[in-house]
């Protein structure tokens, strides 16, 4: 919980608002506090959505809707004004963390916890399914844990969002969508009952249902593969399995769930002894805003002796983000990749002088457990659980109250108290101390993630695709910006040695081949995979194209002839999600759900035994002695090419899933970008990290050099090219 920024209006209508709780994909969540002296939550509408006339008429009816709302398991809608500039609207405050802050930092939840939980949310859903509504993105963010039981919040407003440009028309979050949700059907209130059995499963094992991974391999598990219920209390688990059916039909109603769930009793000691800390800290730090004087704050100015970072308190209240001060926001064709790379530096991210000392998550009230939840979450569907605000929106909502812009403010890790288990170091070299900073965001006019980014050869031009969308986008200062049809879903782009071919791997099982100059197919598209084709790597002499697939396969390809090239490798035992040659060609890495292999490409066979422990991306050093892949615990391993064998520690800092790994060109610097919307850079000679992480405001699942090293491009599940310089 953050106090007011510069900028921040001091009042909403007739609401006094004290500090920040967090942002959403609609706008700021302040702490308010109402003439009559109740502490509520107060959520003002992003200006781009406020301008939109669509959304306006879409707010004010579901708002109007929402606020029939009753119950003693959702957060009541007090108030709103749809007409204002910009738009609010007023909700109970909750002081608790979420379902998902809770289990993030403290575990799974005993099964005694999980059934009170479970009988409140079916409570709370059937007095929303009463007004009419269906919540649409019921997940942990959007649970919070209060003494007196759970409350559902940020209900009737996705349909909102739906009725604007700016998002697309599946709203929802992945890891907890029905099927129907996922194809864009019409949805009801068995939609909400399959979300909250995922909800359900993921407060008593700390997982998903449906796994991990890419968003459209969590789809396609959705709607073809049995629930992974494991773990989950014997007596839930009738109960779930029928939520979960794939047919809305065969689900049991919100009320049939609350007579299965009858009996619990909700007392002040409901939550594990953890939780119910948390709770009482939230319930401190509100107080410590209202009454200053009974507080005190450290040195960035956040209030409470036990803040932790991801500690915001509310309806809807989230992780804190990162400012990027004034980043510029460009079209496509803005790009000049020659002189982004000399571009002036913008100001460096300050460290947070109140988060110096030891690294990571250690100290008082370090989780004893973290959750890896967030492995696919669509920007464009987040509600009003508290995520990030993206840089140039705060920018817009500053400008809207007559205040002056914040210069950045402190990384997530900063705010988390971790900079990786070393002292942040930054690039040595000569006399000077070069560092990275923002160059541009690149807006792809897309509200789908990007899950792939690539340089060309020359560094002049960048591809970039998306699992959820069927087109490539290239932009860059040798060729106009356009978009290529792609397969049905891209998730992943690579150029060949020569910079002439892009080859792109989807959902279609194929593989495509483009003339990049003219934009024109080379030829038929290669087939032979059976399921979603996840990457693609040309080898260094660019004959040999191989494939990674959901099949469990990877494939070699004679790129003059388009003709498979032996047989399928085969050794995986889930989908195979990254491929990489070694400089030399000789050798092949892929990493998959399940391990990290090597494989002779002159014999196709496997070298050695796999490597274990499953990974999204790999990389090998430019020396090709080395090879880098995300690990389990959110952290990047170093791997003896040769014998397979773990190269020194691994690298550490981020605080949540890895999906991508990428060795600078002169092998100095090994950079990593991840679901806790941070790229992470390291001095691969001792591991010690090179300056701040680069935060961003939303996920990162894809990063790429540049040939000359100087540009670092990372996408995100907002749908922007981030563009970082050194300088």
């Amino acid at each position: 919980m953050d106090r007011l920024r510069a900028g921040d209006p001091e009042w909403v209508g007739p609401y006094r608002l004290l500090g920040r709780l967090g942002g959403g994909g609609m706008g700021q969540v302040f702490l308010g506090l109402s003439r009559g002296g109740r502490q509520v939550a107060v959520k003002v509408v992003r200006p781009e959505l406020a301008d939109d006339a669509r959304f306006r008429e879409r707010f004010a009816a579901e708002i109007a809707a929402a606020r029939k709302v009753g119950g003693f398991f959702t957060a009541q809608v007090v108030d709103a004004d749809p007409d204002a500039d910009p738009p609010w609207l007023v909700t109970a405050y909750v002081p608790g963390p979420s379902l998902e802050q809770a289990v993030h930092e403290h575990g799974p939840l005993p099964g005694e916890t999980v059934s009170v939980l479970g009988a409140g949310l079916a409570e709370g859903l059937a007095a929303i399914h009463r007004c009419g509504l269906v919540h649409r993105d019921l997940k942990p963010g959007n649970v919070i844990l209060a003494e007196d039981g759970p409350r559902v919040i940020d209900f009737g407003i996705a349909r909102a969002l739906d009725a604007t440009h700016h998002t697309a028309s599946i709203t929802g979050t992945p890891p907890f969508m029905s099927p129907e949700q996922t194809r864009g059907q019409e949805i009801g209130p068995a939609s909400d009952v399959f979300s909250f059995a995922s909800v359900l499963v993921y407060a008593a094992t700390g997982r998903t249902p449906f796994g991990e991974g890419p968003t459209d391999a969590i789809i396609y598990r959705i709607r073809h593969d049995p629930p992974d219920l494991s773990g989950l209390p014997p007596h839930l688990t009738g109960l779930v399995t029928d939520c979960l059916a794939k047919d809305p039909e065969s689900r049991p109603s919100v009320d049939d769930v609350i007579d299965h769930l009858a009996g619990p009793h909700i007392s002040s000691r409901w939550l594990p002894p953890a939780v119910t800390t948390a709770v009482a800290e939230r319930r401190a730090e509100a107080d410590a805003l209202l009454h200053p004087s009974r507080g005190s704050t450290d040195e960035t100015g956040r209030w409470g002796a036990h803040d932790r970072g991801q500690r915001g308190a509310a309806s809807g209240a989230g992780n804190p983000g990162t400012d990027l001060g004034h980043a510029e926001t460009i079209g496509p064709s803005a790009f000049d990749g020659r002189e982004a790379s000399r571009a002036a530096p913008g100001p460096a991210t300050p460290q947070d002088p109140g988060r110096a000392g030891p690294a990571g998550p250690a100290g008082p009230g370090a989780p004893v457990r973290r959750s890896r939840l967030r492995a696919s979450v669509l920007p464009a569907s987040v509600l009003l659980a508290a995520v990030v605000v993206a840089a140039t929106t705060a920018f817009v909502l500053t400008q809207r109250h007559g205040g002056t812009t914040p210069g950045p403010a402190p990384t997530p890790a900063q705010r988390r108290g971790g900079s990786g288990g070393h002292a942040p170091a930054p690039v040595s070299g000569g006399g000077s101390t070069p560092t990275w900073h923002l160059l541009k965001v690149v807006d792809l006019n897309t509200t789908n993630a990007l899950g792939t980014v690539a340089f060309s050869p020359d560094g002049k031009t960048i591809a970039a695709g998306a699992p959820d969308d069927d087109k490539i986008w290239l932009f860059g200062d040798t060729i106009a910006a356009r978009t290529l049809s792609g397969p049905s879903g891209v998730s992943s782009v690579a150029f060949s040695p020569d910079g002439r071919t892009l080859a792109a791997g989807g959902h279609d099982d194929k593989v495509w081949l483009w003339d990049v100059t003219s934009g024109a197919p080379t030829g038929h598209a290669l087939t032979g995979h059976t399921d979603t084709v996840y990457s693609v790597a040309f080898s260094p002499d660019g004959r040999t194209l191989a494939s990674g697939s959901a099949d469990k396969t990877i494939r070699l390809w004679n790129t003059a002839t388009g003709a498979p090239l032996g047989h399928p490798l085969t050794g995986h035992t889930d989908s195979v999600y990254s491929v990489a040659f070694s400089p030399d060609g000789r050798t092949l890495a892929s990493g998959g759900r399940d391990t990290l292999r090597l494989w002779n490409t002159a014999t196709q066979a496997p070298i050695g035994q796999a490597i274990t422990g499953g990974t999204y991306s790999v990389a090998f050093s430019p020396d090709g002695k080395t090879i880098a892949s995300d690990g389990d615990a959110d952290d990047v391993r170093l791997w003896d090419a040769a014998t397979g064998n773990p190269v020194g520690h691994p690298f550490t800092g981020h605080t949540d899933t890895v999906f991508s790994v990428a060795f600078s060109p002169d092998g100095r610097t090994l950079a990593a970008g991840g679901d806790d919307q941070e790229v992470r850079l390291w001095n691969t000679a001792d591991g010690a990290p090179i300056g701040q992480p680069l935060g961003y405001s939303d996920d990162i699942m894809a990063i790429a050099f540049s040939p000359d090293g100087r540009t670092l491009a990372s996408g995100g599940r907002d749908g922007k090219v981030q563009l970082w310089g050194l300088s």
